[in-house]
């Protein structure tokens, strides 16, 4: 119960922080109130996903070892989830950058609070990819083709499985 709870907090960060990198791109600033609530709710959502992050990887290293409890945790992953991770990340990256261009150009330093909305969306993405994982690993492998694993996760009785949180 607690997880989707999480990975719909976790959405709505993010999508906070593509409305911020936006506000940004079209050449607002983090200062109006708006913005400014938008801020402080990524600044709390960082530390908040990093341990999320930390979390489930610690669950799949600590009842497997590292080595086979990071193979789990990729296997678990969904590719279309992955695809998307890897889409919204670098097309948010491509954002920064032209932020980054914008700034050099024209001779000013950046402010440091514009590049939180960036790195928040780093965290969030991340902790949803992995606690989504973590939620599906029950459901046997969701990569396919070569990358399958011969072993999937959830028939062999993994040590979480009666864990609901």
């Amino acid at each position: 119960m607690t997880i989707p709870i999480l990975l719909a907090a976790l959405a709505l960060v993010a999508v906070s922080c593509l409305v911020s990198l936006m506000i940004l791109f079209m050449g607002g600033g983090q200062s109006g109130p708006d913005s400014g609530g938008l801020v402080v709710l990524q600044l709390t959502a960082i530390p908040v996903s990093v341990g999320i992050a930390a979390y489930v990887v610690l669950l799949f290293t600590t009842a497997y070892g590292r080595a086979d409890g990071l193979r789990r945790l990729w296997a678990a992953m969904p590719q279309w989830l992955l695809f998307g991770y890897v889409l919204i990340n670098s097309l948010t990256l491509a954002g920064e950058l032209a932020n980054f261009v914008i700034y050099r150009a024209m001779g000013e330093p950046i402010p440091y609070l514009e590049h939180v909305p960036f790195v928040a969306l780093l965290a969030t993405t991340t902790a949803f990819l992995l606690l989504y994982a973590r939620q599906q690993a029950n459901n046997g492998p969701a990569l396919s083709g070569r990358w399958a694993p011969p072993d999937p996760p959830g028939t062999r009785g993994e040590p979480w499985e009666d864990d609901r949180w």
